[in-house]
């Protein structure tokens, strides 16, 4: 039997209750808050990134077609740009 409101339990439990979940919450944001927790974040980002913009050009060269309809959705979504 588990104990509810813990990390542990969120993560290895798998549980996804309140108490749980709250739990799991405020560690990830003590564990953001340290260095190396920022260090990690500022990594995925930087990944992330990285990853969309290869991604972008990939597709911009081997589906123009495919490119010029995502530009035109992603304009639909963002509007216009302003003058």
């Amino acid at each position: 039997m588990q104990k509810h409101g813990t990390y542990n339990s969120y993560t290895n439990g798998k549980c996804r209750c309140d108490q749980c979940r709250k739990a799991a919450s405020t560690y990830m944001k003590r564990y953001r808050g340290t260095d190396k927790g920022k260090k990690i974040q500022r990594y995925y980002t930087i990944l992330g990134s990285k990853k969309a913009q290869l991604a972008s050009s990939w597709v911009k060269k081997n589906h123009p077609d495919v490119w010029e309809s995502i530009n035109r959705k992603a304009i639909k979504l963002v509007g216009e740009k302003p003058e």
